[in-house]
């Protein structure tokens, strides 16, 4: 763990990954193994980016909102 002097903390895993705190309280998480990015906003939303292009937005309520690569977005309401 390492607490940087701008506020943020770092966190390295193991197994590679990394778990950063920013100073807002943002927290970015990078999976090693497969590259993808789970970003955990302050309100609770989950943004995913995948080594493909594909970007998820996970909201509070359930819903969802998928971005392929191919440029088709999928919504998906609770």
């Amino acid at each position: 763990k390492v607490m940087w002097p701008d506020g943020q903390t770092s966190v390295m895993f193991q197994n590679g990954d990394l778990k950063e705190i920013q100073q807002d309280g943002v927290v970015v998480y990078h999976y090693r193994a497969t590259g993808a990015v789970q970003t955990t906003l302050t309100d609770g939303t989950e943004l995913y980016q995948f080594s493909d292009g594909q970007t998820e937005r996970h909201c509070l309520d359930g819903s969802k909102e998928i971005r392929f690569p191919n440029g088709t977005t999928k919504k998906i309401f609770s």
